[in-house]
C-alpha cells in the first residue's frame, strides 16, 4: 500500500509540476527539444502524446516574440542537431504561415535570407535552422513537411483544468449552429472540403487534416466518398489542380479486402474503383486514392496504393463555422 501511494503522489507530482524533468521553463510555457527526427505530422503527434502524459495539451511550439525566439536559440545550441521544427506553417493556404497551436496567423516571424521560397513549390513547415555559412543563425526556413528533423513541443507551465477544455467543447458546439467553410475549403452539402497542395503518407495526411480542423474547432478527417454526387464534386476540384493522386479516407489496412471509412470506421457502402482496382499489387496496397491516369483507364476512379506512397490528400470537416480558432 505505501509503495501505490509513493507513485500516486509522483504521479501528481508531474502532473501538477511547473515544468516537467527534461522540459525547460520560460515565461508561461514549457519547452521540450526531441532527440528523434520526424516528419511534421509525426512530430505534432508526438508532441501531443508527451503532452497527455501530463494532463496537458502540447503541440509544436509557437514562437511568438523575439524573446522566445532567443530562448529556443539558447536550447538548440546546446544540442548537436542545426534543425528544429516548430509550429508554423502555410499547408493550407501559400504563403499564410500560421501556428498549429491555435491557427492564428503568425504576426512575428524570424525569417533567414530569401526565406520563405517555397522550394520546388512543396516548402510549407517551419523549422528553427543553423547554417552559418549560408547566413542561417537561428533563423527560420520553410522546409517540406516529410522531411525528417528533430522538434521543439511546447506545453502550459500550469495544468489546466479538464473544464477549461469542456467550455472549449461547449463553446464550439454553440458556435457549429453558425454554418459556413472557411477560405480554401470547398462546401458541398453538409461537409467542407479541402485539397492539399504537399504530399504525405496517409497517416501523416489523416494527422494534418485532424490538425487543420483543430484550427476550426471541428474534427477533420480524409473524405468520406459515400455517394456518386460527392465523388462527382470532388472529381471536380481534383480536375482544377496539378496532382494526379489523392488520397481519400477509405483503407483495408485491418483485414485485407474490408474496406472501411478512417471517420467513422464503417464499412464502405459506395465505391468507384478502376479497371481490376482494387488489386493489392504486391501485397501493400491498403489505402484508396482518387487517380487520373486515362491512359490507363483511370478518370478520377479509386486505385489502392501503397500507404506510405507520398501524396497529395483530401480533408473533409463539418459544415460548421467557428468565428475564431478555437484553443484546447
Amino acid at each position: 500500500m505505501k509503495s501505490q501511494v509513493v507513485i500516486l503522489l509522483s504521479v501528481l507530482s508531474a502532473v501538477l509540476a511547473r515544468c516537467p524533468a527534461d522540459w525547460d521553463h520560460y515565461n508561461d510555457k514549457c519547452f521540450f527539444l526531441s532527440r528523434d527526427n520526424e516528419t511534421f505530422a509525426g512530430a505534432l503527434k508526438l508532441c501531443e502524446v508527451i503532452g497527455a502524459q501530463y494532463g496537458r495539451v502540447a503541440s509544436l511550439a509557437t514562437v511568438d516574440d523575439a524573446g522566445t525566439q532567443s530562448h529556443l536559440e539558447g536550447l538548440v545550441t546546446k544540442t548537436s542537431s542545426l534543425e528544429y521544427y516548430i509550429g508554423a506553417t502555410d499547408i493550407v493556404h501559400e504563403g499564410t504561415w500560421v501556428w498549429v497551436s491555435n491557427g492564428q496567423t503568425a504576426t512575428y516571424t524570424n525569417w533567414g535570407p530569401f526565406q520563405p521560397n517555397n522550394r520546388g513549390g512543396a516548402e510549407n513547415c517551419a523549422g528553427i535552422t543553423y547554417d552559418i555559412p549560408n547566413g542561417f543563425v537561428g533563423h527560420w526556413t520553410d522546409k517540406p513537411c516529410t522531411k525528417e528533423l528533430p522538434y521543439i513541443c511546447e506545453m502550459p507551465s500550469h495544468y489546466r483544468p479538464i473544464m477549461n477544455t469542456l467550455l472549449v467543447i461547449a463553446l464550439s458546439l454553440i458556435a457549429a449552429a453558425l454554418a459556413r467553410c472557411p477560405a480554401d475549403w470547398d462546401h458541398y452539402n453538409d461537409r467542407c472540403f479541402f485539397l492539399s497542395r504537399d504530399n504525405e503518407t496517409f497517416a501523416d495526411a489523416l494527422s494534418l487534416c485532424e490538425v487543420i480542423g483543430k484550427q476550426y474547432g471541428r474534427v477533420a478527417t480524409l473524405a468520406t466518398v459515400d455517394d456518386a454526387g460527392t465523388q462527382k464534386h470532388l472529381a471536380n476540384l481534383v480536375s482544377h489542380t496539378s496532382s494526379l493522386a489523392f488520397y481519400i479516407g477509405a483503407n483495408d489496412l485491418v483485414h485485407e479486402g474490408t474496406w472501411v471509412w478512417v471517420s467513422s470506421g464503417h464499412a464502405i457502402t459506395y465505391n468507384n474503383w478502376g479497371p481490376t482496382q482494387p488489386n493489392n499489387r504486391g501485397g501493400a496496397e491498403n489505402c484508396a486514392v482518387i487517380t487520373y491516369a486515362p491512359q490507363d483507364g483511370f478518370v478520377y476512379h479509386w486505385t489502392d496504393e501503397p500507404c506510405t506512397n507520398e501524396l497529395t490528400y483530401i480533408c473533409e470537416m463539418p459544415f460548421a463555422n467557428v468565428n475564431a480558432p478555437v484553443v484546447g
